[in-house]
C-alpha cells in the first residue's frame, strides 16, 4: 500500500472524527463527505474503499424528515443512527492503517 493511501485514509478519517466531536453539523458533513468522495480521483485500496463506499451510502440515507425514517426505517437514517455507523467506519479506518506497512 503506498502512501497516498494513507493520506486518504488519513482525509477521511478526519472528516469523520470532526462530525462525531460535533465540529461539524450533520448537514456539513453530509455535503463535504458526498463532495468530496464524489470528487475522490486517487485510487483506492480495495478494503478502504469498501469502507468509504458504505459511509457514502450511510451518508446518503440521512435524512430529518419524519415519514421517510417511519415509511422506510431500514434504508433512511436519523442523526442518531448515522453517528453509530460513522462511528463503526471510524473503528474500521483505524484498523486499516494498522494495517499498511510502514
Amino acid at each position: 500500500m503506498s502512501n497516498s493511501t494513507v493520506i486518504i485514509c488519513d482525509k477521511y478519517k478526519l472528516m469523520l472524527d470532526r462530525f462525531l466531536s460535533g465540529e461539524i453539523c450533520v448537514h456539513e458533513f453530509q455535503e463535504s463527505y458526498l463532495a468530496s468522495f464524489k470528487s475522490e480521483v486517487q485510487r483506492l485500496d480495495v478494503d478502504l474503499y469498501e469502507v468509504l463506499q458504505k459511509v457514502f451510502g450511510d451518508v446518503d440515507s440521512y435524512t430529518e424528515d419524519q415519514d421517510l425514517l417511519v415509511a422506510n426505517p431500514s434504508f433512511y437514517l436519523n442523526e442518531v443512527a448515522l453517528r453509530k455507523r460513522i462511528q463503526e467506519a471510524t473503528l474500521q479506518l483505524s484498523d486499516f492503517k494498522t494495517r499498511i506497512p510502514v
